[in-house]
């Protein structure tokens, strides 16, 4: 007796093909989804990336001119001293409540010093002429070498120099009961302060801002990566994969499957059969683990 098993592996091919349809649109649409989400989590990543760069580069270059204007008024203060050619060490140990670090100033003061030496060199010189000299006293084969702050260190260099020398010179000549010079209070006049607390508030605020787009920057990195491994999608693909090739492809490659054998038969049939329902198994629970919430209470950080 003939035995025909071609009408079942066509119909079990039919059945598995609309599960794995829905299974793979559900699949597809899944892939999309958080492929949509992680695009726009990574575009969300990029902008607070530009805003932190553009904020960082914003506050580096108000601490540069903080730390410069902390370097001015000290120096100015100092002014005589550094005429003086005092070791910065020993004045910086003396100072309470410095706004400046010991290494951020001392660029700041070396410079000065050497600057200073140039300038005292180049008027003291006996071939020097009052037109060497501009109306601030610097002279002007100088000037073009010297930035906005070497200019007006300079400046008041030569006016604490020109007051020093005149005091010694008074003191000198008839100043005996005159009181001493007390070179360490003598101080240029300064500026107004606004624009220094301003940019001070403005760091503090910046210094703000930017741990928040770190704290975002954390945020939406965490987010890409677990985007990135989406659950249940592996499974999902898994399960796909296995069950077309066992109740699609080996179904439609032994189409039309005849045989006398009874035995064979039998062990076909019911092999189709259970792999069948074995895989709609498999599919359902698999649907079943997405559907199961894991209950997890909100972390707090104290």
């Amino acid at each position: 007796m003939l035995y025909d098993l071609t009408t079942l592996l066509s119909t079990v091919a039919g059945c598995t093909a609309t599960i794995i349809a829905i299974i793979g649109g559900f699949v597809a649409s899944k892939l999309i989804t958080l492929s949509t989400e992680r695009n726009d989590a990574i575009t969300s990543l990029n902008e607070v990336l530009e805003e932190l760069s553009f904020k960082q580069n914003k506050m580096e270059k108000l601490i540069k001119k903080v730390t410069e204007d902390d370097a001015k008024d000290f120096i100015r203060k100092n002014i005589i001293e550094l005429i003086k050619n005092t070791k910065l060490v020993d004045l910086y140990k003396e100072e309470d409540r410095l706004n400046i670090r010991f290494e951020d100033l001392m660029p700041f003061w070396d410079k000065c010093n050497n600057i200073w030496h140039e300038v005292k060199k180049t008027i003291l010189d006996k071939d020097c002429k009052k037109e060497d000299i501009n109306e601030v006293g610097i002279p002007r084969i100088l000037v073009k070498d010297l930035d906005d702050f070497d200019y007006e260190i300079c400046k008041y260099a030569i006016e604490a120099y020109e007051d020093y020398i005149e005091e010694t010179t008074r003191q000198i000549h008839g100043g005996l009961f005159m009181p001493s010079f007390n070179m360490k209070s003598y101080q240029m006049p300064f500026f107004s302060n606004k624009w220094y607390d301003d940019a001070i508030s403005e760091i503090r605020n910046l210094k703000d801002s930017i741990d928040w787009l770190n704290f975002q920057k954390t945020q939406l990195s965490h987010r890409i990566s677990a985007l990135g491994k989406p659950k249940g999608m592996k499974a999902g693909l898994i399960i796909f994969c296995l069950y077309s090739i066992a109740s699609i492809v080996i179904p439609l490659t032994l189409i039309p499957f005849t045989t006398y054998n009874y035995q064979l038969f039998i062990c076909v049939k019911r092999g189709i059969i259970t792999v069948f329902f074995l895989g709609m198994f498999f599919v359902f629970l698999y649907f079943s683990s997405l559907l199961t919430w894991k209950k997890e209470e909100p972390k707090e950080k104290l």
